[in-house]
């Protein structure tokens, strides 16, 4: 499964699935790609990797989050409000509640910040509002993925997840979007919905709540027997999947997920909920 695509190559590849109704949704969607592509990432020190990192992974602690939460890029605030303009596009019905959340940075920097770290430490929104943690969980992903997605790649060389069957990332601790199954053998790859790592993970079972019961938990195949949906009847949560043993050549995870946009309002109207 490819993770680093370009804007042209995830557009090729959306184009071979021919899916109605995709293309009201692709100019926003780009956007955002185009944003995470453009945003420059300040360095990670690397010097922790030959000593630290083994020791990091045996203790289960994400990489980016050894010292706690990394640190907020001075960017932040530039790129949530390019999130805040995105996001009032894509969800029209909320542009009102968008734009008071995009003048956040200068209205009470601490407390903006402080969500921010937050997030990216414990990879959830603290509020009993369902609808205001739908939306804050969404801008504040979009906000941090550029960030988290160049420093995941930089430590891809040096990842070895051979020992890590967590079910949050390895690299920023975030949780899964998306799952694939191995070409050849079937096994499970998560696939971080922060910084689109993949790591392998146990077969069976729901990577969210642990629950392996085959009556509360299992999947619903499409059509064609290439998606499943994996529902968890107790956390009520779902995870989309790709079987990779039933597809010829290389996939590409920005555009699997928006190409399984179906599959999302389904669960969602089921009342599942997603990472």
């Amino acid at each position: 499964m490819k993770t680093d695509a370009t804007r042209d190559q995830v557009i090729a590849q959306l184009e071979k699935h021919d899916i109605p109704g995709l293309e009201p949704l692709l100019p926003t969607y780009m956007a955002f790609l185009k944003l995470e592509n453009d945003t420059q990432a300040p360095p990670i020190p690397l010097e922790f990797v030959c000593s630290e990192i083994p020791s990091l992974l045996r203790q289960t602690t994400p990489l980016l989050l050894r010292d706690g939460a990394p640190p907020l890029p001075d960017q932040m605030a530039n790129v949530w409000k390019q999130v805040c303009v995105l996001a009032a596009q894509q969800m029209p019905e909320q542009e009102e509640r968008i734009g008071e959340y995009k003048d956040w940075p200068e209205r009470d920097y601490e407390e903006w910040s402080s969500r921010l770290r937050e997030f990216v430490f414990n990879s959830e929104v603290t509020t009993d509002n369902q609808e205001e943690r739908d939306l804050l969980t969404f801008l504040l992903i979009r906000s941090w993925r550029p960030f988290l997605k160049h420093w995941a790649q930089a430590l891809a060389p040096f990842l070895d997840d051979s020992a890590w069957k967590q079910k949050r990332c390895p690299a920023c601790g975030g949780q899964p979007d998306f799952a694939y199954l191995g070409s050849e053998s079937g096994e499970r790859h998560l696939v971080c919905g922060s910084c689109d790592t993949a790591w392998r993970y146990h077969r069976l079972g729901c990577p969210f709540c642990g629950n392996q019961d085959a009556e509360t938990y299992g999947y619903h195949p499409d059509d064609i027997g290439i998606y499943r949906l994996y529902v968890c009847k107790k956390c009520h949560r779902y995870l989309k999947t790709l079987d990779l043993r039933q597809v010829p050549g290389e996939r590409i995870i920005q555009a699997e997920r928006i190409a399984t946009t179906a599959m999302d309002l389904a669960a969602l109207q089921a009342g599942y909920q997603s990472a």
